[in-house]
């Protein structure tokens, strides 16, 4: 039997898409709720600050994407150096790959990929998950980071010339991930080391410790002058400041920090919801209260992308304000969330 012509391994969108880090791997596992979804809700509650942070990406979710620390995922590596060495035909290596069922993740220096934004203007290395091919029309179905400003999509085309010219061309790489080429296999039954099942009392732990600020597990020791929690919302207060009496030219803070606290509140709404329908929660308020939390958030996102553009002193000032009230109100929000709860918990119990 002829191998395939066209090969496309499922994707979807991901609850959260401020960078590729955790995008590839949700936008994997989200096509399986099944084996998926329990794992998600108890994750991706903790956010972590960085006070020494120098390039304005200073917020950060705790929980890892790294697809070997998904449940029921399997990855396979390769040091680039290998597959330059072993394999001269890289696209036939990953179209193999990808009908074997692997997605691949791999660097590529995205000058010579289309529609990314360092398209034919300035190298740029960048990792992009490949998901599927077309043979007959030589091109790669890939997922990746795209216009300018760069927004996350998945079957986007990248011609096969074109893929190898962005493998062939990386500048040298200092991170040690970054060096690897990943083969991802999903869902993968025989990796169960990582318990996914559904536990509601890991959900009230992060929950409360989110809420003050505390660090749930932290074994990273390049961790422990972070902040955690309701906290990080000091931190951005603090580098607001800062904004606002730098000099002009001085960027203190990268949109991304804002998105991710966006996408935070976007996760907590789809966790409610979960909450709601699984009959963990009982108060259609819990829906409402962050829904207020999220609308808050997304207003200072869009009052610091207008400040990006016309360098208004006065937008800053007015985020601050708006970040001490995002705070109180989220506060709120997950003590109502928390009573909701306990007290949903027993009701579920008492029924079932």
């Amino acid at each position: 039997m002829d191998p395939a012509d066209v090969v496309s391994l499922p994707m979807t969108k991901p609850f959260i898409d401020v960078n590729s880090y955790h995008a590839y791997g949700l936008s994997i596992i989200q096509t399986s709720p099944e084996n998926s979804l329990a794992w998600i809700m108890m994750n991706y509650i903790q956010l972590y600050g960085v006070p020494d942070s120098t390039n304005g990406d200073f917020i950060h979710f705790t929980t890892s994407s790294h697809f070997s620390d998904i449940p029921r995922s399997y990855v396979s590596r390769l040091h680039i150096d290998d597959v330059y060495k072993f394999f001269p035909n890289i696209v036939d290596f990953v179209m193999d790959r990808i009908r074997d069922g692997h997605y691949v993740n791999t660097i590529l220096d995205e000058y010579y990929i289309p529609g990314t934004r360092a398209y034919g203007k300035y190298p740029f290395t960048h990792n992009i998950l490949i998901h599927g091919f077309d043979r007959k029309k030589g091109v790669f179905q890939a997922a990746g980071y795209w216009n300018k400003p760069a927004v996350y999509a998945f079957g986007r085309n990248i011609p096969f010339k074109a893929f190898e010219q962005a493998f062939r061309n990386i500048a040298p790489i200092s991170q040690y991930m970054n060096q690897t080429f990943e083969m991802i296999r999903y869902p993968y039954d025989s990796n169960r080391y990582i318990d996914a099942a559904f536990n509601i009392d890991v959900i009230k732990a992060f929950l409360l410790d989110y809420l003050e600020g505390k660090p749930h597990i932290e074994r990273d020791p390049k961790r422990i002058r972070f902040v955690y929690g309701t906290k990080v919302y000091g931190l951005l207060t603090d580098m607001l400041v800062k904004q606002l009496n730098a000099p002009e030219g001085c960027h203190l803070i990268h949109l991304k920090t804002l998105q991710t606290i966006v996408n935070h509140k976007q996760m907590m709404a789809q966790r409610v919801n979960y909450l709601l329908r699984e009959g963990w929660i009982r108060r259609k308020s819990s829906t409402a209260g962050c829904a207020g939390v999220q609308d808050s958030a997304e207003n200072i996102h869009n009052i610091f992308a207008k400040y990006i553009w016309n360098k208004d002193k006065a937008l800053l000032e007015r985020m601050i304000v708006r970040t001490n009230d995002l705070v109180q109100k989220e506060r709120a929000f997950i003590e109502a969330l928390l009573e909701d709860i306990t007290t949903g918990g027993v009701h579920r119990a008492r029924f079932r």
